[in-house]
């Protein structure tokens, strides 16, 4: 990878459209994020706990392993079937997790 350190001749003058798009990047962050960051969570707000509901749902993948599992497949299969079943479960307990520390 080649990173340019500089170029010559540089260019005369203040690089104005440089500076205008970061304070467009800097406005735009700010306009989004510092309003919804100081808000405190609202315990009665129905959001979070259907949040939380959806993301305990068997995902796609998860249903799909199930099911490979239930016709009868050899065991060396079924064994590397039930270790995915085993770290999707992990994945969703440490997020559902979080999800409850974060939104109550």
């Amino acid at each position: 990878m080649f990173l340019p350190i500089g170029n010559a001749p540089n260019p005369k003058g203040i690089p104005l459209v440089t500076y205008a798009l970061i304070a467009a990047n800097v406005a735009a962050f700010l306009l989004l994020n510092v309003p919804l960051g100081s808000r405190q969570a609202d315990v009665n707000d129905p959001a979070p706990p259907d949040y939380v509901e959806v993301m305990t749902r068997p995902t796609a993948a998860y249903q799909h392993l199930r099911a490979a599992l239930e016709t009868g497949p050899r065991p060396g299969t079924a064994a590397a079937v039930r270790q995915e079943l085993a770290a999707i479960e992990s994945l969703q307990k440490r997020r559902i997790g979080r999800l409850h520390s974060a939104a109550f």
